[in-house]
């Protein structure tokens, strides 16, 4: 569970990377045209600049690329762009329904520890049925002995009658 939310922090971050991709990349070519502006008249698309020893500038080896390619390279970095801010959607979800399962999972066993308690309260409580039930057949014992003798008296004083003394 933990490589997994490392894995969608991990996605996350890469995700803020690449939606500003495009705009540090447009922050760079600004930057090179600021340092290296001078040198466009000797990349001149269509046209190759003649030097001295009268070989072109593509003929050295240094080419230019034409609006069509860059517009080419520019769709496929958006469309990069849109595929990795829809895998961070999706692994964002995915993320927020691992957090959910994960709440769920400590609610349950806050419930499982709520069970537990009872349990435990409904343990002490038998102990203390039992041993009040244990006092009251004591009890019960002793009124039915004394029930019986005060039944024995009365019988004796029904078949004998009531003797009086004197002292």
């Amino acid at each position: 569970m933990t490589e997994l939310l490392n894995f969608v922090t991990e996605c996350e971050r890469i995700g803020d990377y690449a939606v500003n991709i495009k705009e540090k990349a447009q922050e760079l070519a600004d930057d090179l045209d600021r340092k290296f502006g001078w040198a466009d008249k000797y990349f001149n698309t269509g046209n190759a600049v003649e030097e001295d020893d009268g070989r072109t500038a593509s003929s050295k080896g240094v080419g230019s690329i034409s609006q069509d390619s860059a517009d080419v390279i520019d769709g496929k970095m958006s469309t990069q762009l849109i595929f990795l801010d829809r895998t961070l959607v999706q692994v964002t979800g995915i993320a927020d329904q691992m957090r959910f399962i994960y709440d769920l999972q400590t609610r349950g066993w806050k419930n499982v520890e709520a069970i537990k308690d009872l349990s435990g309260k409904v343990s002490e409580n038998t102990a203390k049925v039992a041993e009040i039930s244990g006092r009251i057949e004591a009890l019960s014992e002793k009124i039915e002995a004394n029930t019986k003798s005060a039944a024995s008296g009365i019988k004796t004083i029904n078949d004998k009658g009531i003797l009086m003394r004197s002292r």
